[in-house]
């Protein structure tokens, strides 16, 4: 009967309190497998998450003999593996995490969850035979690293020394950084506008999802957030207008796409809300998607223009493979229309 340790949070980046936390429940638990479980694979790096999986990978092997230094076991292991977000198909995420510990009946499994934003931790009562809670939660620190990170402060301060000169030597000295920092200024002077109103505001959008011949319409953002990134046609709804008009505005504004709004409007075929409460990083936005099939015998003409820097038809099957390519949740709404079906 093995016992596993199982520890599942963003660890973006993996800090010196998740550190110290998991090496105390490794020495208190003493278990044959410690298990890292990285949310929010194949998502593309952002000024809040700004490390992708590989280099939390490569964090946690240069901790790994601290994590593992007070526990007895011979053969002990440290297993570090990622994890899809799936914010609006649980029980396919749910089912992946089965999937990927693959753990028997009989095991002594302890799981813990770090951080407290995402709304996952709710259905932990369907897998977990002994649930232990350490009671920490790292959502504030982790904030503050992102803030010290971009703005020239002491981002240091919760990380171990391997961990520091990964990131000094390694990750500052990209073009990834220099845009999410870019990145960061932008949201910060957004939320700065907002401020002042009297109530957190919720912003409304409209997505486009369009489809022909096997193929899906989108477009590469011009800039922040998220510049060069594949994204839905789409944006803000203005006042004056019904979301199904916001929608078809946007596709033909963004993308000059050669088909008038009469036909796209009749070749809707489904249309639905997506408000996941973190899925943007500009604050509470939901999206109000529909999916335009059209039945041409050729793909129309497509042009980059207003917020996006070109329009173009891609395979489905590259939104599956790239899903990192992909702007905020864009390529989990394109699945839910395309790929689950």
């Amino acid at each position: 009967m093995a016992k596993n340790l199982i520890f599942i949070s963003r660890f973006n980046p993996p800090t010196a309190d998740h550190v110290s936390l998991i090496s105390r429940a490794v020495e208190k638990f003493q278990p044959d497998n410690t298990h890292i479980i990285v949310t929010g694979y194949s998502q593309a790096r952002n000024s809040k998450y700004p490390f992708v999986y590989h280099e939390i990978e490569d964090m946690f092997c240069l901790e790994e003999s601290e994590i593992l230094k007070n526990n007895k076991k011979e053969n002990k292991k440290l297993i570090i593996r990622p994890l899809k977000d799936l914010y609006y198909n649980t029980s396919l995420w749910l089912s992946n995490l089965q999937n990927l510990l693959a753990l028997k009946k009989e095991d002594e499994n302890y799981f813990v969850r770090l951080g407290k934003e995402e709304d996952w931790h709710s259905i932990f009562d369907n897998i977990v035979d002994a649930y232990k809670d350490f009671g920490i939660s790292t959502e504030s620190k982790s904030n503050n690293f992102i803030q010290d990170l971009f703005s020239n402060g002491p981002w240091q301060s919760n990380l171990n020394k391997q961990v520091i000169d990964y990131i000094e030597y390694g990750f500052i000295k990209t073009n990834e950084f220099i845009e999410l920092k870019k990145e960061y200024e932008f949201i910060k002077k957004y939320k700065e506008i907002w401020s002042s109103a009297p109530f957190p505001p919720t912003f409304v959008c409209t997505d486009a999802i369009v489809t022909c011949k096997g193929k899906i319409l989108v477009v590469v953002r011009k800039g922040s957030p998220g510049k060069g990134l594949y994204a839905l046609p789409g944006g803000f709804l203005n006042q004056e207008e019904s979301t199904q008009d916001g929608c078809l505005r946007e596709l033909k504004e963004e993308t000059r796409i050669a088909v008038s709004k009469e036909e796209l409007e009749r070749n809707i075929i489904e249309s639905k809300v997506f408000d996941y409460p973190f899925r943007s990083l500009r604050g509470r936005t939901i999206t109000h998607a529909s999916h335009i099939d059209l039945k041409l015998d050729r793909l129309p003409n497509v042009k980059g223009s207003d917020d996006a820097e070109k329009a173009k038809w891609i395979d489905f099957s590259f939104v599956l493979n790239n899903e990192d390519k992909f702007f905020e949740d864009h390529a989990q709404i394109i699945s839910y229309f395309i790929l689950s079906k």
